[in-house]
């Protein structure tokens, strides 16, 4: 490796990580605004942005050139540092654990403070999304939302295993995971709001199935994901979950088990027969017993997991809902 690069390098690298990134007409300090991390995830609906800045000094005025205003609201979630968000007549001070919403359309001033690196996950999702009136949402804008408990956490956890699990999922997941985050986000501004998303009985439900579907996904791996932990995590009771899963023709259980048993039909595909050996791909999936794994997938696919692998040699189609 060669020498670490001087801060008048990393500052240089600022506007081209950033590029597309940020608000439009967004002036940067390039003297003190750099980042050590930047890593966007394209989740369908929604764009998640995890930055890590040294420093940071960024402003939007009105002088600047609106160009073409993508009309996107940022909810943000800190993750480490601290800055100073200046809007209109309002400031707030944002540290770890609390979230912030801006926009792209209106002017805005955004100072580091303190001395430790400030680092952001930060949701772009398009203005007219979320299911709530856009004028009571614009009086969140520039609030501190405490967001160390609740639904604020459940949120900010949800998307940062989603970043870290992006790489490995195909779009059709992709595009669940940003459904999920942007229902979550919905009901947590929501809450904020005192107000419950003025949306149908029925479409609240598929709103949370598609959630539940997301947790599945990204938690397949692990043995003790059951109806009951699934349930937990949605701060919700096992019947009233099992009662949800009414509205589909496959129990709870039974999602998880078809969905472990096509990704690992995905991972046979993918890898050569000496490459990774299938007690690994079961365990990497949540089996914990390569034999229930070989007999779970001969009932779904009519052949062994060997003689699957053998018998096909181009990858399948990514996983489907």
């Amino acid at each position: 490796m060669g020498p670490e690069p001087s801060e008048a390098d990393r500052a240089e690298c600022f506007p081209e990580a950033t590029a597309g990134r940020s608000a439009p007409g967004t002036a940067v300090d390039g003297a003190r605004a750099f980042t050590d991390r930047f890593e966007c995830a394209d989740l369908g609906p929604v764009l998640l942005a995890h930055c890590g800045f040294t420093a940071v000094d960024s402003w939007r005025t009105p002088a600047l050139p609106p160009r073409d205003d993508p009309e996107r609201y940022y909810l943000m979630w800190v993750t480490g540092g601290s800055a100073r968000f200046t809007r209109a007549d309002r400031t707030s001070t944002v540290g770890r654990g609390d979230w912030l919403l801006f926009d792209s359309s209106h002017p805005y001033e955004f100072t580091g403070t303190g001395d430790r690196p400030f680092r952001t996950t930060t949701l772009h999702v398009p203005r007219g999304a979320f299911p709530l009136p856009a004028r009571r949402l614009d009086g969140l804008l520039g609030r501190r939302l405490p967001g160390d408990r609740g639904l604020g956490a459940v949120l900010g956890g949800f998307l940062r295993d989603a970043g870290a699990e992006s790489g490995a999922c195909g779009s059709a997941d992709l595009e669940r995971l940003g459904s999920a985050a942007l229902d979550l986000s919905a009901a947590f501004l929501a809450r904020r709001l005192d107000a419950r998303p003025p949306l149908p009985r029925t479409v609240r439900a598929d709103a949370l199935l598609r959630r539940i579907d997301a947790f599945i996904d990204l938690n397949l791996g692990d043995p003790r994901l059951t109806p009951g932990s699934i349930a937990a995590a949605h701060d919700m009771s096992p019947r009233a979950l099992y009662l949800l899963f009414e509205r589909r023709t496959e129990t709870v259980a039974a999602r998880v088990r078809r969905r472990r048993l096509e990704h690992c039909r995905d991972d046979l595909l993918r890898a050569g027969p000496q490459e990774r050996p299938l007690w690994a791909i079961a365990a990497h999936r949540g089996f914990t017993d390569v034999g229930v794994f070989s007999r779970a997938f001969r009932a779904r696919y009519g052949m062994s997991p060997r003689d699957y692998r053998r018998a096909h040699g181009t990858p399948g189609p990514e996983p489907t809902g």
